[in-house]
This record gives structure tokens, sequence and C-alpha cells, in this order.
């Protein structure tokens, strides 16, 4: 059996992308199970975040408190998750949107899952230290063409992940920043 853990992006909640999501699982023939980042947004009545950012000094810095019981949160749900299935780390694919797919990027490298996708994802300086270097995890960094969210050095910071990793970069050519279609679906 394999498991498909969803993480969802800033404001979402484990329902965000369902039908991109629901059909992924099934590319992938595995059992679907979405997961609520710890924090319940202000702005959005539905949603959730995994971390904010301050700005301090004219840059945007990440609320490292969040961002390490993010973490601690969301290994757990996963650890949880495969004991409960009766699966190991290798029969484990980690997909999230945003925010949702950094955490999945650290978790599938602390882990040692089969494979990790990241959506529109990007990896902010601060937290480059805590990003393991696990060579066995295949990384499937997909990045939207027309994203309108992330500027030019957030789609790039994929760049500075450690090199030795088993990394394959997709450029979704009609993808947006929220907008998941059938065009990614194709390409994974």
């Amino acid at each position: 059996m394999t498991l498909l853990i969803f993480l969802h992006g800033k404001g979402g909640n484990k329902d965000s992308q369902m039908d991109f999501v629901s059909d992924l699982a099934q590319k992938y023939n595995a059992e679907l199970i979405s997961l609520n980042a710890p924090y319940k947004s202000t702005i959005k009545k539905d949603g959730f975040y995994w971390f904010e950012k301050d700005e301090i000094d004219g840059k945007r810095k990440v609320r490292m408190m969040e961002w390490y019981c993010s973490l601690v949160m969301a290994l757990s749900a996963v650890v949880t998750l495969m004991r409960e299935k009766g699966v190991s780390a290798k029969d484990v694919i980690l997909c999230g949107h945003s925010q949702g797919g950094l955490v999945a990027l650290y978790c599938a490298l602390k882990l040692g899952v089969k494979e990790v996708i990241a959506l529109n994802s990007d990896v902010p300086d601060e937290v480059f230290e805590d990003i393991a270097d696990n060579p066995k995890v295949k990384i499937k960094w997909v990045q939207g063409a027309k994203d309108d969210f992330l500027d030019e050095k957030r789609k790039e910071s994929y760049k500075n992940l450690p090199q030795d990793l088993d990394f394959e970069y997709i450029i979704s050519p009609n993808s947006t920043h929220s907008h998941l279609d059938k065009e990614i679906l194709d390409l994974l």
C-alpha cells in the first residue's frame, strides 16, 4: 500500500485542492490522507497556516517558533499515520502546496520517505539549515510558470538545497500559484 499525505498551503485546509490531490492519489494508486496545519487563520474562516512571517529590517522573516512547532506536529502526524496504516517510509509520498510543500520537503528528508512533491513552494533563507541532506528521497519540485504570488528569488530558492539530492525541477506552463490542474498531473 502506498500512502499519499497532503499538506495544504497558507490559508487553506485539508480539503483545499482536493480535486487535484484526489486525482494525484489515483495516479499513484495511493490512499490519500490530508492534514490541517496547526495554526488557525485569522483571515480565512476555514483556513489554517504552518507559519507566519514578520517584517524585520525591511525583510520578511519566518516566525521560527511557529516553524519548529509545525515541523514537530507534521512529523508526529506522519509517523502516527505510518504506524496506524502499517506502512514504512518507503511506502509514503508527501505532497504539499506552497507552505505545505516546504513542510512536506522537511518531513520527507527527515523520515526518508519514497517521494516528496512540492507544489509552488519556496525555501526561506532562515530555514535552510533545517533541511536534511537525504539523497534517497525523490524530490519533484513543481513550479507554475504563471505563479504571480512568488517573486523570482523565492521561485529559485530551491537552488540552495543540497546538490546531491535526487531532485527534479518541473515547470507547469499554465499553472498559477493556487491553480493546480491536470497539466501538473501529466508532468508528474
